[in-house]
């Protein structure tokens, strides 16, 4: 069965046949960078552990505004309902390209969102630099969309 990887990145390791893959997901396979082996009748799947239909409300955001201690945002929208101060933290799953994720700070407290840098090691959000902090306002919804592996853009651009 699934067990989680030892990053902690928002991936899952899975070891077991196709049938109990498919299960494991809501309307079909999981999303996510996706690598497929076979071995007797095993599938051996390495991706992200979130669903296209995920909802996350009241995610807490993380203190001390760093990457590595961020909250994962894991689902494909999500909603930030407390933060203690300014600084705390959430970090997206890692990029692929066509993925979309939606960010709501339900607080009245900007919050940072960070890229994952589990993925290429050196992702972006817009034109900020390697696994820098995208800032996010109080009371304000962004679109993350990645075009290519490594690349988040927002949203609107400036939300």
């Amino acid at each position: 069965m699934p067990t989680a990887s030892a990053a902690l990145d928002g991936r899952l390791d899975f070891y077991g046949t196709y049938a109990q893959l498919k299960a494991l997901s809501i309307g079909g396979l999981v999303i996510g960078t996706q690598s497929w082996t076979t071995d007797q009748g095993e599938v051996h799947w390495t991706g992200a552990s979130w669903v296209q239909t995920a909802v996350v409300d009241g995610l807490v955001a993380n203190s001390g505004g760093v990457q590595a201690g961020a909250t994962p945002l894991t689902a494909m929208m999500n909603r930030i309902g407390t933060v203690g101060g300014a600084g705390y933290s959430c970090v997206l799953p890692i990029s692929y390209s066509s993925a979309c994720i939606t960010v709501t700070n339900g607080t009245a407290t900007a919050t940072n969102i960070f890229p994952n840098a589990g993925g290429t090691g050196t992702e972006a959000i817009n034109a900020l630099g390697a696994n820098a902090a995208f800032s996010l306002g109080a009371n304000k919804t962004v679109d993350l969309v990645c075009y290519t592996a490594g690349q988040w853009f927002t949203n609107p651009l400036v939300p």
